[in-house]
This record gives C-alpha cells, sequence and structure tokens, in this order.
C-alpha cells in the first residue's frame, strides 16, 4: 500500500448489534473527532468478531482461530487490518501477515480482517477517505447516522444508548431461540449442528452474566 500511515486512522470497535441474519459493527476513532462508522457483516463473520472482542473460545476450533493456529505454527502474525476503500457501499481492506522481517500484504473482506486481527491483538485502521465517502453515501441516502431499523426510526446514537438492560433481554431471547434449535439438532442426530449451538449459547450465556 503505498499510502503513509498519516492518511489511517486507528479504530476500535464500539459496539456489535446482532439480528437473525447479520450484524452491525460500530468502528469509532481512538483518537481525534471519534467519529463512528457502522459496517454490515454476516452472521458467521458477526460472531467471529464477537468472540475475538469479548475473548471466548468455542469448545471445537472456530474457523477464525484455526487460521490463527495455522498463521502461527509458521511464526507468522497479523501487523495491522485496514479498510482501505468504500465502492458502491462496500469496504474493500487489506490485512497486513508478517514474520517479523517481511510483510505480505493480503486482499481481505473487513469482517474476516477485523476476526483475525483482534485474535492477534494488531490495530485496525481506516482510511481517511473512507470516513468520508461514507458519510456522504449515508446523507445521499437520507441516512446521515445510518438509520439501523427504518420502522422504528433508529439511528446510530439511539442504538448505541440503549442501555444494557435491554441488551441483556435480547441475549435471553436470542439463548431460547438456540436451545429449540440445539433440541432438533440433537433429536435428528446432526451432533456437529448440535456442538456449534452448544459454543453459541455457552457465549451468550458468558455475555449475558458480564451485563
Amino acid at each position: 500500500m503505498s499510502e503513509p500511515d498519516k492518511d489511517l486512522i486507528e479504530v476500535e470497535i464500539l459496539k456489535v448489534l446482532v439480528n437473525e441474519n447479520s450484524c452491525i459493527v460500530f468502528l469509532k476513532e481512538k483518537s481525534g473527532k471519534q467519529r463512528v462508522l457502522s459496517i454490515w457483516v454476516g452472521i458467521f463473520e458477526g460472531r467471529g468478531i464477537i468472540m475475538a472482542w469479548e475473548g471466548t473460545k468455542s469448545q471445537r476450533p472456530f474457523t477464525y482461530e484455526l487460521y490463527q493456529q495455522i498463521l502461527t505454527s509458521f511464526n507468522l502474525k497479523v501487523q495491522k487490518m485496514v479498510i482501505q476503500e468504500l465502492k458502491d457501499h462496500v469496504f474493500y481492506g487489506f490485512l497486513y501477515v508478517t514474520d517479523d522481517q517481511t510483510v505480505v500484504e493480503h486482499d481481505v473482506r473487513p469482517s474476516d480482517g477485523m476476526a483475525l486481527a483482534l485474535r492477534f491483538g494488531a490495530p485496525i485502521f481506516i482510511h481517511k477517505q473512507v470516513f468520508q465517502v461514507w458519510q456522504d453515501e449515508a446523507s445521499k441516502q437520507g441516512e446521515m447516522y445510518s438509520i439501523v431499523d427504518k420502522s422504528e426510526g433508529k439511528s446510530i446514537f439511539d442504538i448505541l444508548e440503549e442501555d444494557d438492560s435491554d441488551q441483556n433481554t435480547n441475549i435471553g431471547v436470542e439463548i431460547k431461540k438456540l436451545n429449540k434449535k440445539l433440541e432438533t439438532a440433537i433429536k435428528e442426530e446432526h451432533y456437529e449442528e448440535a456442538a456449534d449451538l452448544r459454543d453459541q449459547i455457552g457465549n451468550l450465556k458468558q455475555k449475558q452474566q458480564r451485563l
């Protein structure tokens, strides 16, 4: 990547919201203007990000944990992850992997890049132009503050200000849904699916206890 580091803004995960089919990851500048940017990711990728962010692990290696193990076994690690571009509502990123001597740049989906960077404790950056493009696109759509639920008119700030009791309730509902799926999976002898569901339930219960 040719741009100097002064064009990169370090961010941190502020919050991750989960619904049935997707997640919204909120990234905030660590310093300066402390702007917030939201990225929609798939439910699988969102789960990978949440697990790394909260420091939880599944009983059996999750896909991103496997990638981490493979990289580590070859004495490789993630140096940083950069969200480099936003074009036609799609974010593009690069993952930088190093052996402490050379650094190799890899094209990566930001969702995968974040899930891996978090596992290595590597910083996440957003190119300064991405913030401007994101703001411009949101403004054109009449969603200056990234409306999450149009039916309720919730904006990013409404969501981020919701208290933890609401989140706790949502987690309880999700646990009930997963328990029903678990019963079905065991009854139908889908044991791999059942093991995965148990992991999800366990992680949610741990999160619930911390709220």
